[in-house]
């Protein structure tokens, strides 16, 4: 290099951020990142004499080259910026790459032909678009990426790649924050603690961060171990078209992540998001063919239990054995934005409980929800029963600790023997679904059986309810309506309550007293006495048709 090249420099980080070493491999001594580059020497201008310092070695391995090794730990112990190996084929010894650690000297490979004038040009070129403050948009629009893109495809290596390269640990989850796949350097975290530290990021981010900002940089902030340590976080969100497939971690103590380390994290959101996509698709393909089988299963679309159970070994599941069904759906599904989206976490979020709990289990999305069901030991009728809404109620919990602003309810079938029962298992565990929603609050878990009086009500048409309740209750529809009062509010309340005076005055905000004066006159209004068990039964029922017709509309 000439005497007027010397004041062109750069950082090995800066250097590697474009074309054509971005396509080199770090092997060790990363630390060393921020090293400055004043100069390029080929291997044969390396001797004792040579002032090394600063500058970028070029070992060119296709040529025969004496005291190789020797060559190397000169370089390492005269402070050289960086060592670049072009055409690597031999196996370096483990005495050179912790000398590199030690010593903080990056060794690079390349698998690309490039020539000693190719790396002066990239130099100059470096450092140019650095003084006029262009390099970092220059390496983002470059149209060839780093190694992450050029030269590694899986996700486990796209991970391990960026955590080489940022020297601390990067986690790859899903779009409700499980881990899908990890790597960390010098074992900064144990698995457990890795665990942890990406439950607190992932409440940080959905407390400090709406999901469906958009942002270019990663989403960054801090947060600490269980030790006190302040550790630096960084997410992108790894999208298309809206919707998530997940998102990239950082986690690094120390020093922030500067430009240039964001840049990579951006390339290999980039990849991962591709190949994301990619096993997305064939995981639908496969799907695809599940669901038909499932679908069958719930309409009985078998000639008998034999093929049935059959088909099931195709996919893995013994349908031989009982299986307990449940169906879930978001409350609200009426207001919520990207029904796709919410439907592919609430799954996540479902299998991740399902495969804690259960060894072999079925899962599917029909007519927008979410449809399981899971092996069961042979009890009797009333352990089924019980156990159901016992897993019904962690599966709840466990979703709202995954999604934490989604609110589900659950529907729960009759237990049946036998595998071609499970279509009637469906289509209760539907009613139990949609009818509670008329005799509960959002959030419910309904077992059919638990239904009493309106699973008959579930026949009838929505034309003689309606006439129903009207024909018992409209006189108290009409008094509120006339003189603003709640009493239809009061009578629904009392009789959800199970006509237990406390509890129902302690849910209008009330006194038990003022309650039982308000019910008199509604005994009033409507002509009727609630010391006869008829008219009891009669206005309980009105009321209970009453809030599902509402519910209805």
């Amino acid at each position: 290099m000439d005497e007027g090249n010397k004041e062109q420099c750069c950082t090995v980080q800066e250097l590697l951020s474009i074309e054509p070493l971005s396509r080199s491999v770090i092997v060790a001594g990363w630390r060393g990142k921020q090293r400055k580059i004043s100069r390029v020497l080929g291997f044969k201008g390396v001797d004792s004499a040579a002032i090394l310092q600063d500058a970028l070695i070029i070992f060119d391995l296709n040529e025969k080259m004496l005291h190789f090794e020797s060559g190397i730990e000169l370089c390492l112990h005269n402070s050289v910026a960086a060592i670049l190996f072009v055409n690597p084929g031999q196996v370096f010894s483990q005495h050179l790459l912790n000398a590199a650690e030690t010593y903080q000297i990056p060794l690079l490979f390349h698998y690309h032909p490039i020539t000693e004038s190719d790396v002066v040009f990239s130099l100059e070129l470096t450092a140019t678009l650095k003084d006029k403050d262009k390099l970092i948009s220059f390496a983002e629009n470059s149209g060839l990426h780093q190694t992450a893109v050029t030269l590694q495809t899986d996700l486990p290596a796209l991970v391990k790649g960026l955590s080489s390269y940022l020297q601390g640990s990067v986690v790859l989850v899903n779009s409700v924050f499980q881990i899908s796949d990890y790597s960390s350097q010098d074992q900064e975290f144990t698995g457990h603690e890795l665990g942890n530290m990406t439950k607190k990021v992932c409440q940080q981010y959905y407390q400090q961060h709406e999901l469906n900002q958009s942002s270019r940089n990663p989403y960054g902030g801090d947060t600490c171990t269980e030790n006190g340590e302040v550790i630096h976080y960084y997410i992108d969100k790894l999208s298309s078209d809206s919707r998530i497939f997940g998102f990239l971690l950082v986690m690094k103590a120390g020093e922030r992540l500067n430009k240039l380390d964001l840049c990579r994290m951006r390339k290999t959101s980039f990849s991962c998001t591709k190949e994301l996509i990619h096993k997305k698709n064939l995981e639908q393909i496969e799907m695809k063919y599940k669901d038909q089988f499932i679908y069958d299963l719930l309409y009985n679309n078998f000639e008998n239990e034999k093929a049935l159970v059959q088909r099931g070994r195709y996919w893995g599941w013994d349908l031989k054995v009982p299986h307990q069904l449940f169906i879930i759906e978001p409350d609200d599904y009426k207001t919520t934005g990207n029904k796709g989206q919410l439907l592919e976490e609430l799954t996540l979020a479902v299998q991740l409980f399902l495969k804690v709990k259960f060894r072999n289990f079925i899962i599917t999305e029909q007519q927008e929800q979410v449809v399981i069901l899971v092996p069961v030991m042979a009890e009797d009728g009333k352990t089924y029963r019980e156990n159901s809404k016992k897993v019904a109620k962690s599966l709840q919990g466990n979703i709202q600790e995954v999604l934490p602003d989604v609110s589900v309810s659950i529907g729960i079938g009759k237990f049946y023997p036998t595998g071609v029962d499970l279509c009637r298992s469906y289509q209760e565990g539907k009613q139990a679904l949609e009818l509670g929603r008329f005799i509960r609050d959002k959030g419910h878990r309904t077992h059919f059986e638990d239904l009493g009086i309106i699973r008959l009500l579930a026949h009838v048409s929505l034309e003689q309810l309606d006439d129903f309740y009207k024909e018992y209750l409209q006189a108290v529809i009409d008094y509120d309506e006339k003189n603003n009062t709640n009493y239809l509010e009061i009578l629904q309340t009392y009789f959800g309550m199970n006509g237990d005076f406390n509890l129902t005055a302690e849910k209008l905000f009330m006194h038990p007293n003022t309650l039982r004066n308000r019910l008199k006159k509604i005994e009033e209004i409507l002509d009727v006495d609630f010391q006869k068990i008829e008219n009891l039964l009669t206005i309980a029922v009105a009321c209970k048709i009453s809030k599902m017709c509402k519910t209805s509309l």
